[in-house]
């Protein structure tokens, strides 16, 4: 959106808008402003998807210019890829992949173009178990107050946890 101004080396100004990229000579010092050939359309930059399976399948959308004939889909864990761990060769605009939760990046690549690099995050939404005490754990109080530990396995989701107790198994009377 907008517009920016670059120079380079005290020539005059050239303006860079939307859709657009600059190029900078290395020995001339030239600035060469160019159309963006390769468009990530989805997921969004820092989007963020949520399972209960270990996996999703993810869409990734790009748009590209019809002089570009293969497109290769890239996704890492790292944002200089590195490590790269899926590439699918494609001619379709739209690629599904599966992913196991954890951070990742992603772009498209044609020759010697490549589009903006996207990160995204999957995380998996495990349901909070319950530990101890055992369903139908009875016990004995010999005095007045009993002191009881409760245990629950961890939610990656949560920050907070509400723990209800209740005689009726209905929770019409919550303790």
């Amino acid at each position: 959106k907008g517009f920016a101004e670059i120079s380079s080396s005290g020539k005059e100004a050239q303006k860079i808008g939307a859709d657009q990229k600059a190029s900078f000579g290395a020995d001339s010092g030239k600035v060469e402003i160019k159309k963006v050939d390769l468009k990530l359309v989805s997921p969004q930059d820092n989007a963020r998807f949520f399972s209960k399976e270990k996996s999703i399948a993810v869409n990734f959308e790009y748009t590209k210019d019809a002089s570009l004939p293969n497109i290769n889909l890239e996704i890492s864990h790292t944002s200089d890829f590195k490590k790269i761990i899926s590439s699918k060769k494609t001619s379709d605009k739209q690629v599904s992949v599966s992913l196991a939760d954890g951070s990742y990046y992603w772009r498209v690549l044609s020759g010697k173009e490549s589009s903006p690099i996207r990160k995204f995050t999957i995380l998996q939404n495990r349901p909070v178990n319950q530990i101890s005490p055992s369903n139908g754990f009875k016990t004995a109080v010999p005095g007045s107050t009993a002191y009881i530990s409760f245990s629950w396995t961890k939610s990656d989701l949560a920050s907070n946890y509400k723990l209800d107790t209740s005689p009726d198994p209905e929770f019409a009377a919550n303790v």
